[in-house]
């Protein structure tokens, strides 16, 4: 995919190599729509990331510095969150973990006659 954006397109459709070009990345913000929504979304990302890092360190310093009812669900949640990334990437890998390094699971017993 990335390499077709450098290809010299000789009709409407971009399903062949035709050749080595840059004349797409030269006119990339002609399309004023295009850029619009670019900027659009450049300032919401700038600013929701102002805005989080601001509240997060805030929380982050009254979670620390002072005790109160429900300190410990609060840091249930926390871990949950941070946690929740491994546990969803652990389980569907657990059968293909398992299968090598636990024997038991995969020999069967002799049976005895």
């Amino acid at each position: 995919m990335i390499l077709f954006g450098f290809n010299d397109v000789q009709g409407r459709y971009n399903n062949r190599w035709h050749g080595f070009t840059l004349d797409w990345y030269a006119h990339v913000f002609d399309l004023s729509g295009l850029t619009d929504a670019l900027k659009a979304s450049l300032i919401i990302a700038f600013l929701s990331t102002l805005i989080a890092t601001a509240l997060g360190t805030l929380l982050g310093v009254a979670l620390g510095r002072y005790r109160f009812r429900g300190a410990g669900a609060s840091n249930l949640v926390q871990f949950a969150a941070i946690s929740t990334p491994e546990i969803v990437m652990a389980c569907p890998w657990s059968p293909f973990s398992c299968s090598s390094t636990c024997r038991w699971a995969t020999s069967r017993s002799p049976s005895r006659t």
